[in-house]
């Protein structure tokens, strides 16, 4: 009996190491899963996931803008902590949401990286618009970046004012890489753009377009005070597109009713949308409507809008 115990033992420890030994599916190295045109392509749709992802164009970063840029014109009343200290002006070195905009801009910046970095396998057809819509991406994540983290570029020399890290290679090393000058940085940005703006067609469904790379452009000079192409770039847009703003504001808003398909025949939800980040019941973040909005709209209504702001309109 006991020597038909012990052979069942070691039956069991056997097949206990056979079903727990195996290989994990969740982890793949770079090498190992980047392989095809497919595989890169897949990858840049990755890069427009982590765009919108809440804490950069799902909505906490045009938030934390509005709240420090705030004089008097909205009021926050939420429980969070860092949006808190970011209203008030008085952000501790532990503020968490900063450290999240932060390190999800440096991922969504790396993977446009390793998308770049592999441009050899995309196919001859597809790889101009491949790494254009990659460096739209990167640009894009950088303009706001360093709009976030640093001064505005006309406040002082930009030339020497510290302003982000700029990585344009894959790596995992972004804390021992030094602050790049404001100037450096936007050298990138406008470098990545307009390389878009030349390389992506105008129609490209829901992702980005030559026209969505101009319209960033033309904010770009607009910051650095160069009027001139930031008109050419916005006329480029206006004089060559049929968008236009709708004939009521609300109709600018709320449109997740529509389905994919009705977007995808021009890659937006409205006629004013040049660029947009979609968000489905599957994927996608509206921190906005979730602060703004108030609980029977489905937010929070942390953030509440004060008369001064409505005195500014007729």
């Amino acid at each position: 009996m006991k020597r038909l115990l012990l052979i069942l033992s070691i039956l069991f420890a056997t097949a206990c190491v056979d079903k727990l030994d195996i290989e994990t599916l969740t982890s793949v190295d770079a090498d190992q899963a980047i392989k095809t045109s497919a595989d890169v392509e897949g990858l840049l749709v990755g890069a427009y996931n982590a765009l919108g992802d809440a804490d950069l164009l799902g909505g906490n970063l045009q938030r934390d803008s509005e709240l420090m840029g705030d004089a008097g014109e909205i009021f926050w009343d939420g429980t969070f902590v860092a949006p808190g200290e970011i209203y008030n002006k008085a952000m501790l070195i532990t503020n968490d949401q900063a450290r999240a905009t932060w390190l999800d801009g440096y991922y969504c910046i790396n993977i446009c990286n390793l998308v770049i970095k592999n441009l050899d396998l995309v196919t001859d057809d597809r790889r101009d618009r491949v790494e254009a819509e990659a460096r739209f991406i990167r640009g894009l994540v950088y303009f706001e970046l360093v709009r976030m983290y640093a001064r505005t570029y006309i406040d002082g020399n930009p030339a020497q004012n510290p302003g982000v890290p700029i990585v344009t290679e894959e790596s995992d090393q972004f804390a021992k890489i030094p602050r790049s000058s404001v100037q450096a940085v936007y050298n990138l940005v406008l470098a990545d753009l307009n390389f878009a703006a030349t390389n992506l067609p105008d129609v490209n469904n829901f992702f980005a377009t030559s026209y969505a790379a101009r319209a960033i452009l033309s904010r770009v000079y607009l910051m650095q005070t160069d009027y001139a192409n930031a008109l050419a770039n916005a006329n480029a847009v206006l004089q060559n597109t049929s968008f236009s703003l709708t004939a009521d504001f609300d109709d600018a808003f709320n449109k997740t009713s529509l389905q994919l398909t009705d977007r995808a025949k021009n890659g937006n939800a409205t006629k004013e949308d040049i660029f947009a980040i979609q968000v489905t019941p599957q994927d996608g973040a509206n921190s906005l409507n979730t602060f703004f909005a108030d609980p029977g709209f489905g937010g929070r209504g942390d953030i509440f809008i004060d008369p001064p702001h409505f005195a500014l309109y007729e």
